[in-house]
């Protein structure tokens, strides 16, 4: 395990588009069901173990496009993806 930090603005060199859907029954009492749907749309798109940070529509110049199922490779678990 390497032990560092990086500082400074954080830049993707590398990007992937993906999609999923999801239906569930499951969710918290008296809450709506989107947990449960989110969770499986996110199990669909392959990337149930990261934390999801969105874009607005802004990305950044250079970017390298690569296939979904090297981007599932490359994600640890727990990682911030955005």
């Amino acid at each position: 395990m390497n032990n560092y930090i990086e500082l400074g603005n954080r830049v993707p060199s590398q990007f992937f588009t993906t999609s999923g859907k999801g239906e569930s029954d499951a969710g918290s009492k008296g809450l709506p069901f989107e947990t449960g749907s989110y969770d499986a749309a996110l199990n669909d798109a392959g990337i149930q173990n990261a934390n999801i940070v969105k874009y607005t529509s802004v990305m950044a110049t250079g970017l390298e496009e690569i296939s979904r199922e090297e981007g599932e490779k490359n994600i640890k678990w727990g990682q911030v993806v955005e």
